[in-house]
């Protein structure tokens, strides 16, 4: 039920917004995102760019990011079936070591 008011809100208050957003602290396969996929992909005038910034901690071992770049290519693909624009930053960090980047505007 989270997942669906979280999905419905971001939907409602982003209406008119040509891009969105979204910081996933622990992002781990996404399951989320694809229906607020699908449900901006709906958007008389087509559908916002989308990005999505997923965090989520590093997995030991020689490749500490393989599991969060994964889940941006799983939204990538669902992302393209549905002809959303998307762009996706995968980063495995302990959440304690993240800090506010000012992107001039975003």
């Amino acid at each position: 039920m989270s997942n669906i008011f979280a999905n419905k809100s971001i939907g409602r208050l982003t209406r008119e917004a040509t891009r969105i957003h979204i910081n996933d602290f622990g992002i781990l396969c996404g399951f989320q995102w694809p229906c607020l996929i699908q449900g901006i992909s709906l958007r008389l005038g087509g559908s916002p760019l989308l990005r999505i910034t997923g965090i989520d901690f590093p997995m030991p071992g020689f490749r500490p990011a393989d599991g969060v770049e994964q889940t941006g290519r799983h939204l990538m693909n669902y992302c393209k079936r549905f002809n959303v624009l998307f762009e996706c930053n995968a980063n495995a960090k302990k959440w304690d070591t993240i800090k506010e980047k000012n992107s001039g505007g975003m």
